[in-house]
């Protein structure tokens, strides 16, 4: 027994539960709305069909990345859906610019909620662990950042210069009562700034991957 076609306008597919076909069925029990057949190719619409739009964030409906983002098909490559409505209602995104998320919401799509940001002020903004420490204004002695009291290692990570007189006083000279061989001295000072240097760069690497939609 023939089972006839999809019951939407425009739709020649066959019908498989309904009265509509695969898609179409699919989409009705995700709750969206079926709209005529042409609209499903039209990527405009598409996107929207699959936003979820409240009185704050409009919540992304479809994929999302392991990390949280929306992901949308452009022209058969994965892009973030954030990145998709930034450029549909406000315009191009400056080469080498990330979009932030003011709401800190992941998956919303709302122009309102988007700015255009450098790498690094997107990071500084996030809650990752590397950008919480940027932000703080003493070390965990007390100690407050100043331009004469901090210094900075190769991967832009801040030491506190009082704590590291602090520990050489008592490394060398209360502690142990005598100087330590001024070679060893410099090897060790290297190797903890070459270690502080890459909990540094993997903290970056993480965040950086954190935020890569995956294809």
């Amino acid at each position: 027994m023939a089972q006839g076609t999809c019951s939407v306008d425009g739709c020649n597919r066959t019908a498989a539960a309904r009265g509509w076909c695969h898609r179409h069925y699919n989409r009705w029990h995700a709750g969206r709305e079926l709209g005529p057949a042409g609209s499903l190719h039209d990527p405009v619409v598409l996107f929207w069909s699959k936003v979820d739009k409240t009185d704050t964030c409009w919540r992304w409906t479809g994929s999302v990345s392991d990390a949280g983002y929306g992901v949308f098909s452009v022209k058969g490559k994965l892009r973030g859906a954030h990145r998709v409505s930034y450029e549909m209602n406000v315009g191009p995104i400056p080469d080498g610019m990330h979009i932030h998320h003011r709401c800190e919401v992941r998956d919303c799509v709302n122009p309102a909620h988007l700015e255009p940001l450098t790498p690094r002020q997107n990071v500084l903004l996030s809650s990752a662990t590397g950008a919480v420490n940027a932000r703080k204004t003493h070390c965990v002695n007390g100690h407050e950042y100043t331009p004469e009291s901090t210094r900075r290692t190769k991967s832009g990570a801040r030491v506190c210069r009082t704590c590291g007189i602090d520990r050489k006083a008592n490394r060398y000279g209360v502690t142990k009562g005598r100087p330590m061989n001024d070679e060893i001295r410099v090897a060790e000072e290297a190797l903890h700034e070459a270690q502080r240097a890459l909990a540094d760069a993997q903290v970056l690497l993480n965040e950086a991957r954190r935020r890569t939609p995956k294809a």
